[in-house]
């Protein structure tokens, strides 16, 4: 989970470096729409989203990053790279 603005710069300065464009960042909005929460259910503080987004209502409940900001997506997307923790 991205839980900053700093936290997602460096991320993306990792991501720009490997020529990643795009990638899941975690947090989804299924179980409650328009309360955002990691895969362990705790609820999300840090959002970062692009201007107009969240745009997708109850059809777009998983988080994506591109360009350094976030969008949400179906979670069917498969097209996008994703990160783990450890």
């Amino acid at each position: 989970m991205l839980a900053s603005a700093e936290e997602m710069a460096s991320v993306q300065a990792f991501f720009q470096a490997e020529l990643i464009y795009s990638t899941w960042v975690g947090g989804s909005d299924a179980q409650e729409e328009d309360v955002w929460r990691t895969s362990d259910g705790e609820v999300m503080t840090y959002m970062g989203w692009a201007v107009g987004e969240p745009d997708g209502g109850t059809s777009e409940n998983c988080r994506y990053i591109y360009a350094g900001v976030t969008y949400d997506t179906p979670c069917s997307n498969h097209a996008l790279a994703f990160i783990c923790v450890m």
